[in-house]
């Protein structure tokens, strides 16, 4: 499959915020993916001086067209208020992507969280770069900038992940899910999956996973379950009307207790603490239930000690750099579920 050259945001760092149509050569996925993951690194760590203010009045949510998402919905409240109160005391940091529209708009392709508190600060203007872009590249750039997000949930992960190799392999996103699967079952029984997926698209599909550190494997076994939920919870997820990781402990209760939660969820946010009280009440018929007491001081030397963690993490560490570990599957499959399970304990933590 041949290679399209891309612009580089690189000259976005420039003071103009209409930029040049420099290309690149040819370069491999694996090449590109790095690239611009490391521009998109470096124009987060530019300070907003260096950007252009671009007035909050012209600035839109990207706009794609049918068949192409947007691959950040849900705008987690918390974080939000967290971000607000941090730019209403040392303003925007960071300036946001943008690409410049034929009608003068500027569509955000990275920073949404940054213009919509700005936004609600009532700020007129926000530091930001613009450059003119596809379709296909805005939204590429967007997918990577949202997996590149530290508070990005399994869920939304997976989406971006789908999204970027339907892209790139010209899949049907729809499809991906099922054609991996198919594709990781034959492996594991070291059967032929010519008929199911060409080796270029694999060699594609692999590349992405695995420039975001993440084995076909662990996507197949970890992640690609995420879409099991029900198809109506992860509409709510989708839409941004419910927490990806809350919607997974909705999913865990019986069939006929979710819609009701689910609903309630969409219409009044709950913190995770509160959600499982509310879960508590719906198993016990609507009775009230006492939330979990607070931790005495005696009682923390129960809890998990971090240091035994942080020591048994170091030992493991060492032994991997000593060991090839992949010629162990049964260790390789047990380290990505540790990581899947930190991760998802992250996310919790940060909701």
């Amino acid at each position: 499959m041949s290679r399209r050259p891309r612009q580089s945001l690189e000259s976005s760092l420039a003071n103009e915020f209409v930029f040049g149509s420099e290309v690149r050569p040819a370069e491999s996925l694996s090449d590109e993916l790095s690239r611009l993951k490391g521009e998109l690194n470096l124009l987060k760590s530019q300070s907003s001086q260096s950007s252009t203010l671009l007035p909050i009045d012209k600035i839109v949510p990207l706009r794609l067209p049918d068949g192409m998402k947007q691959p950040r919905k849900y705008f987690e409240p918390l974080a939000m208020a967290r971000l607000k109160d941090s730019i209403a005391k040392h303003g925007v940091c960071e300036p946001i992507l943008t690409r410049l529209s034929s009608d003068g708009l500027f569509e955000i392709v990275s920073g949404e969280r940054r213009w919509r508190s700005a936004s609600e600060l009532g700020h007129v203007e926000i530091p930001g770069v613009a450059k003119h872009m596809s379709n296909d590249e805005a939204l590429e750039i967007a997918l990577i900038a949202h997996l590149l997000s530290e508070n990005i949930s399994a869920i939304e992960e997976t989406d971006s992940l789908i999204g970027l190799i339907s892209l790139r392999t010209h899949l049907d996103s729809a499809q991906v899910p099922s054609l991996l699967t198919k594709v990781r079952n034959a492996q594991s029984r070291k059967t032929d999956y010519s008929e199911i997926i060409s080796d270029d698209i694999l060699n594609d599909v692999e590349s992405i996973l695995n420039e975001f550190g993440i084995s076909l494997a662990s996507f197949v076994s970890n992640r690609l379950p995420l879409l099991n939920l029900p198809e109506f919870i992860l509409e709510k997820v989708r839409d941004g009307k419910v927490d990806p990781s809350k919607a997974v402990l909705v999913s865990r209760i019986q069939p006929d207790m979710q819609t009701q939660l689910i609903s309630e969820l969409a219409e009044r946010p709950l913190t995770k603490s509160q959600l499982r009280q509310r879960i508590a009440e719906i198993k016990s018929g609507g009775k009230a239930v006492f939330p979990e007491p607070n931790l005495s001081v005696s009682e923390i030397s129960t809890q998990p000690t971090f240091d035994s963690i942080q020591e048994l993490y170091t030992k493991v560490s060492r032994k991997i750099r000593k060991k090839d570990v992949s010629i162990n599957r049964k260790i390789q499959v047990r380290i990505e579920r540790m990581q899947v399970a930190l991760q998802e304990i992250l996310t919790e933590l940060d909701s």
